[in-house]
């Protein structure tokens, strides 16, 4: 058998459709979560969901986790926070939110470091910044979000049915070869 007439056969198959929709889904959704990251440089807006990490002297908590949509409260209720990091890396838990952060801070220039910092929970975060001693700002952020498979959905679902539809055609061309 040919490699044509074995495309046609795994094409036109009604077990192959439900995968072809399954991998198109998987890679649509990272499709649109790589066109959903926002570069701030470019002049986007981060996304108000983005974490960032402060220091809090004489906290519980050595590090704190917010997203940057309350930086302003944040920073009105702590004013002697600070966004640089003591340590290069490390790793915490948020309890009430059953999310892990871990961060990366690298030193860039004087008094400042650019940090990134990764939220794993259902949804999943990323945020490079830059940050001195009181501010921080945003260089990327990019979203992973279960959100995004509805998005993606449509065009698996095309994706699917256009390969489905191709291998049926493949197939009449070579019945009617055969037939010839």
């Amino acid at each position: 058998m040919n490699i044509f007439r074995i495309s046609a056969l795994v094409l036109s198959s009604w077990l192959f459709f439900p995968v072809s929709c399954s991998l198109g889904l998987f890679a649509g959704t990272h499709w649109v979560a790589h066109h959903d990251a926002r570069d701030a440089r470019r002049g986007e807006i981060p996304h108000p969901n983005a974490y960032l990490v402060a220091a809090v002297p004489g906290d519980s908590k050595p590090f704190q986790a917010l997203p940057l949509r309350l930086l302003d409260e944040f920073k009105h209720k702590n004013p002697q926070a600070s966004f640089l990091l003591p340590t290069h890396s490390g790793q915490f838990s948020m309890g009430s939110r059953n999310a892990t952060v871990s961060f990366v801070a690298t030193p860039s220039e004087p008094d400042t470091q650019i940090v990134e910092v990764t939220l794993n929970d259902e949804t999943g975060a990323f945020f490079r910044y830059e940050a001195s001693r009181d501010t921080i700002k945003p260089i990327y952020t990019k979203l992973w979000y279960h959100g995004y498979m509805f998005e993606a959905f449509p065009y698996a679902l095309a994706i699917a049915i256009a390969l489905h539809i191709m291998g049926v055609r493949m197939r009449r061309k070579i019945n009617n070869e055969s037939q010839d």
